[in-house]
């Protein structure tokens, strides 16, 4: 087992200076290269840390335990692995369950994919009438386009209290917003869908400091990763040509470098890469159950659609108002019916052709969110009740 937890941290960042990719690289690089070093003076050889060695060792734990096939669950990651796993070793499968989608050569977020996730949500807050009122001309996702472009011209200044009494001046720039996309506030993912929206409006309207709190988060308490989950990540990599489709990207100027963790470290980690060839789509015969969320901001709806083109025996389901693998949370709080029909896809008899996938629907909508509107408490103020000044 690998030493855990072993994080790499970014670095903390000053709250007068707008956040830039740049400045977080040159820290993850050294942070990557120290551990790398400590651990291999620990005699631990990190070059067996790859997608091809886990996924042998499921392999070999399958054939510990005396199975001669075996069904695959898996949700983001867990699905890569999965359709890993059925690359290169297809006998050993009989089935699979995969949420969160993300084929082999999709490892690399695409900012087309994750800008339609914000704009199926923008839609659905369009249509709320008690939003109505507060939409811009033009909409949500124009305004958010006008918000990226307005701080990249001129960064927002903002005041907010701290914890020892007084204030401090925090400076926001069009990166703080892209990587705070993702994140307004709630307790959970539903709450925080219905937040969104008004996220994005209270700016529209002036309003920074949630923005603003979030930024100053995340330069305090910088991202950490388990550097195990890097180094599989990076063995897997990106074939040339799909890197290059992502960075053609027309949304990849309002998102800026999403995958820039990937770039700025795959020169650095030991584990060595699979080539273009594993990364390559495949047929699939086996039957495989696809589920996955219109609002998946990790990996989107459009890899899922993606992969059911190699499926000969597939389905795809698609649920509309979810977010990341929406099994089992989403399934189970809003449609427990159809959450016990996909579960009873391990049970359904495949060897002489099967009824089961024309039982379920090809999508399923959610209920409607309850949009929070621009009246009452701010998201900042919020935000400030639950954490406080931190």
């Amino acid at each position: 087992v690998l030493v855990s937890p072993l994080y790499i941290e970014g670095q903390k960042m000053p709250l007068d200076r707008a956040t830039t990719v740049e400045a977080a690289r040159s820290a993850i690089r050294e942070q990557l290269k120290e551990a790398q070093s400590d651990l291999s003076r620990m005699g631990i050889d990190l070059r067996g840390y790859d997608i091809i060695n886990i996924v042998d060792d499921l392999y070999e734990v399958r054939s510990a335990l005396g199975y001669d096939q075996i069904a695959l669950r898996g949700c983001s990651f867990g699905s890569q692995w999965s359709m890993s796993y059925m690359k290169r070793w297809p006998e050993t499968v009989e089935r699979a369950l995969l949420s969160g989608v993300e084929p082999l050569d999709y490892a690399y977020d695409d900012p087309r994919g994750l800008w339609n996730g914000f704009a199926r949500l923008a839609a659905l807050a369009e249509l709320d009438k008690d939003l109505a009122g507060d939409i811009p001309e033009g909409g949500i996702m124009k305004a958010l386009k006008d918000l990226i472009q307005q701080l990249q011209t001129e960064p927002a200044k903002v005041t907010l209290p701290i914890p020892a009494g007084g204030t401090t001046e925090i400076v926001l720039g069009a990166e703080d917003l892209r990587q705070a996309l993702r994140f307004s506030f709630g307790e959970t993912r539903w709450e925080r869908h219905e937040n969104w929206p008004k996220f994005v409006l209270e700016m529209v309207n002036g309003d920074f400091r949630y923005l603003a709190m979030i930024a100053a988060r995340m330069r305090s308490q910088p991202r950490k990763d388990e550097l195990i989950g890097l180094l599989i990540d990076n063995s897997l990599g990106i074939s040339s040509r799909r890197e290059a489709e992502l960075l053609e990207r027309p949304e990849h100027r309002w998102l800026g470098d999403i995958n820039s963790y990937y770039r700025d470290t795959r020169d650095l980690t030991v584990t060595p890469q699979v080539d273009d060839a594993f990364r390559a789509d495949f047929s699939i015969d086996v039957p495989v159950l696809l589920v996955n969320g219109d609002i998946d901001w990790s990996t989107p709806l459009e890899n899922a659609e993606h992969e059911l083109k190699f499926l000969t025996n597939g389905h795809l389901l698609r649920v509309n108002g979810a977010g990341h693998c929406p099994i089992p949370v989403e399934l189970r709080d809003h449609k427990p019916e159809l959450m016990e029909l996909v579960y009873q896809f391990f049970e359904a008899d495949f060897s002489e052709g099967s009824d089961y996938f024309d039982k379920l629907p090809k999508e399923v909508d959610l209920p409607s969110y309850d949009f929070t509107t621009l009246g009452g408490q701010s998201l900042f103020e919020k935000a400030l009740f639950v954490y406080g000044a931190e």
